[in-house]
């Protein structure tokens, strides 16, 4: 383990440090020597303190060889937090003898997760906005369905959330004005991936 150039540590069975790896003491801001007998609890943030514990004691209990994944925020030497990822397993020689884990550098994945949800919240913002009446809709066999509208939809075609799951010609064609030719055409087009006006 000393030479593996992953973020690897193990802790021994009073649950401090035994080793750690260079890449991890380094992304953390440490020294490896000053890891080295310290609980984890100085890397961990409050709330992942105790659940870390709790998880180790839960695999001891069932006497698993399992292993379990939890997400935490870890502290580096400054101060700073960084996100990650844990992945831990028991070390078992017909007594405990400690844990080792792997930590995976979250940064990227919680970056993407937080522009992701800003996306969503702004095609929300326009969706729900828009002067111009607009259905979110899925192709089931032949028909678009309705799956969402916003209110300038419900308000043009005299609508409610009971048009989900509809189909859209119901919502938007007038039985008397219906072309069934025209309309599966244009339904045809759509299912395609052509766009139709």
């Amino acid at each position: 383990i000393e030479n593996v150039r992953d973020m690897v540590y193990v802790l021994d069975s009073d649950g401090t440090f035994q080793l750690v790896t260079e890449p991890l003491a380094e992304w953390l801001g440490y020294d490896r020597a000053e890891l080295r007998g310290r609980d984890p609890g100085a890397v961990l943030d409050s709330a992942a303190r105790g659940a870390f514990a709790d998880r180790i004691q839960n695999l001891r209990d069932i006497d698993s060889e399992g292993t379990f994944t939890m997400e935490a925020t870890l502290l580096t030497a400054d101060g700073g937090e960084r996100p990650a990822e844990l992945e831990v397993s028991l070390i078992e020689d017909d007594i405990f003898r400690g844990s080792a884990g792997v930590v995976r550098d979250r940064t990227e994945l919680k970056q993407t997760r937080e522009e992701l949800r800003d996306e969503r919240d702004r095609f929300s913002y326009l969706f729900n906005n828009l002067p111009d009446a607009v259905a979110e809709t899925e192709f089931v066999e032949e028909d678009a369905v309705i799956r969402s509208v916003n209110p300038a939809f419900a308000e043009v075609f005299g609508t409610d959330d009971a048009v989900l799951g509809s189909a859209l010609n119901d919502a938007v064609v007038p039985p008397a004005h219906s072309d069934e030719r025209e309309t599966d055409r244009l339904a045809d087009q759509g299912t395609a991936g052509d766009p139709v006006q």
